[in-house]
């Protein structure tokens, strides 16, 4: 014990020690804390500080603490407002400019509760000021009857709310943090208190939506109409043709996307992936296997054997005329007859800017459509037309339907808009940009086949901006959300590897799910997608991940490489 004692003499002969354990927490200065979204303050207006406390006096010389005045009992405003000033000559000017504070709160601050607190007090006329209160120094408090059982103040800066807020008009939270706080304009004293009470009330109403929106709500979801979906930032499809030059008359005329081509080192393990994923196999030659769903194409996907290779989407054009003017382009190939093919027809094969091929096809024989088994009938809260009936489900394959999209990353990526949306009456369903030096850069397309007032899915065909040049992925698709969560289960129990999935897109708003097949290509099945036709705007909007799903696992980071 004596040790310690000879150490507290120690510290009190130190002067820095001393004056440190005599300040206590007061010597590590105002307490700041951060704001977060929700809370009420304003942060632009010096929100979110702990207001220093000093000692004040009445025009009677009585003493008492600054919070004291400040939240006296006969005012009922849950935020307090007061003024702090420099010397007396401010109180006029700051009084008028609370009149208007008055007049713009709806009496929330009374200009006859509202506190005003100087520093400097020299002329005799400011006594009538009602609720007017002087700083008081560290004698003025050691002589009051409030000092009584306390001891004297040490260190004490009788000027610290000037020091620390440096404001003049404060408004203060009933935990005694600052609101709001700004410095006056006694020159205009109605425009500053105008501006700083619009601002406040503003910045208040705004971190009320703010902690509303913290609050959990219901998830719901609607079917709205297509130009409210997409937003403000949209433009007319007849716009966007004007403004890109665009001449329909030459170019070639798209009916709808029919397969997709692929070539594959082992027909076998793709073959087998494939009736995994819902196709069946129509037709198998020795280097060639073609697929089919249950509609009425007789192939949605075709596999070549050879090296890992992508051969392109195969579209339907609406005449031979448009194969003949195919050919003519100066990347097109010859019209081949298809006699192996299911559906027979002819075909064209040209490249585009990056090389990729583009297969046009013409005088396919459509297939039967194959009777889907599984309707269900959906109960909801208050619609139940199922009544006596259970729902049972198989396990399986999610059975493919149709090729309903695919989309390529390239590096020239306004190149390749220009050379499809030229060619072919392949249109923008959306673009997504990125902010570049200040101007926007359109990084993404999804665009869809325009066939007039005719629906489409709302895209068929998508461009990303990428580094490299290769194919994303092709997607098919399947009857609804069941169907979708059982062929994923199927798909996962047999050993494949997914990508990501089942969530919901927004643009297309496409509930997906895609795979890595047996070679390394992506492939996903989807359902429930968007129709529109001419009269739908097209959108703008920002890129990102948060523009690519409304729910479901989080995006892999290289989704889009």
């Amino acid at each position: 014990m004596e040790a310690h004692i000879r150490l507290v003499s120690l510290a009190r002969s130190i002067p820095r020690w001393k004056r440190d354990l005599e300040l206590a927490p007061r010597k590590d200065g105002l307490i700041r804390y951060t704001h977060s979204d929700g809370d009420a303050v304003v942060p632009e207006l010096k929100g979110s500080l702990k207001l220093p406390q000093v000692f004040c006096k009445d025009m009677s010389g009585k003493v008492s603490f600054t919070e004291d005045v400040i939240f006296r009992s006969e005012q009922n405003s849950l935020f307090r407002l007061f003024v702090y000033l420099h010397n007396d000559e401010e109180l006029e000017p700051a009084r008028n400019a609370m009149r208007v504070t008055q007049e713009i709160s709806r009496g929330e601050f009374s200009v006859d509760n509202i506190s005003f607190i100087v520093e400097q007090i020299t002329c005799d006329e400011a006594s009538d000021y009602k609720n007017l209160f002087q700083i008081a120094s560290a004698e003025d408090f050691a002589q009051s009857p409030l000092c009584n059982g306390r001891p004297k103040p040490t260190y004490y800066e009788p000027f610290l709310v000037r020091k620390e807020v440096c404001a003049e008009y404060i408004i203060v939270r009933p935990d005694r943090f600052v609101f709001a706080a700004s410095r006056s304009n006694l020159r205009q004293p109605s425009t500053f208190s105008c501006d700083f009470t619009t601002r406040s009330l503003d910045g208040l109403a705004n971190r009320l939506q703010k902690l509303q929106r913290t609050l959990p709500t219901p998830c719901h979801g609607a079917s709205i109409p297509d130009i409210a979906a997409i937003g403000p930032d949209q433009e007319s499809v007849a716009s966007w043709r004007k403004r890109c030059d665009i001449d329909c008359e030459k170019q070639i005329r798209l009916v709808k996307l029919s397969h997709m081509r692929y070539q594959h080192p082992d027909l076998n393990g793709i073959t087998t992936f494939l009736q995994d994923f819902g196709m069946e196999v129509v037709k198998r030659t020795d280097d060639g296997v073609w697929y089919r769903g249950y509609g009425t194409d007789p192939y949605v996907y075709y596999a070549q054997q050879g090296e890992r290779k992508f051969l392109g989407g195969a579209f339907e054009v609406e005449s031979y005329q448009d194969l003949e003017r195919a050919a003519q382009l100066p990347t097109g190939g010859e019209i081949q007859e298809l006699p192996d093919a299911p559906g027979g027809g002819q075909m064209v094969t040209l490249t585009d800017p990056e090389g990729f091929p583009v297969n046009l096809i013409y005088g396919q024989v459509p297939a039967g459509p194959v009777e889907y088994r599984m309707r269900i009938i959906v109960n909801t809260e208050s619609d139940k037309p199922r009544v006596r009936r259970f729902q049972r489900f198989k396990p399986g394959p999610a059975a493919v339907h149709k090729l309903g999209h695919f989309g390529l990353c390239v590096q020239r990526f306004e190149e390749m808009v220009n050379f499809y949306t030229s060619n072919f009456n392949i249109v923008p369903s959306d673009f997504l940009h990125v902010e570049q030096e200040g101007q926007r850069k359109n990084v993404a397309l999804f665009a869809h086949i325009d066939r007039g007032a005719d629906y489409v899915d709302h895209h068929s065909f998508f461009l990303s901006a990428n580094e490299t040049s290769h194919v994303h992925h092709c997607s098919f698709e399947v009857h609804d959300f069941d169907t979708q969560n059982l062929g994923h289960q199927w798909l996962a129990d047999k050993g494949y590897t997914s990508v990501w999935g089942v969530g919901r897109h927004i643009l297309g708003s496409q509930l997906f799910d895609y795979w890595w097949d047996t070679t390394g290509n992506m492939v996903e099945h989807y359902a429930d997608g968007d129709l529109i036709n001419e009269e739908t705007p097209i959108g703008y909007g920002p890129a990102g991940d948060e523009s690519l799903a409304v729910w479901g696992p989080e995006v892999p980071a290289w989704f889009l490489r």
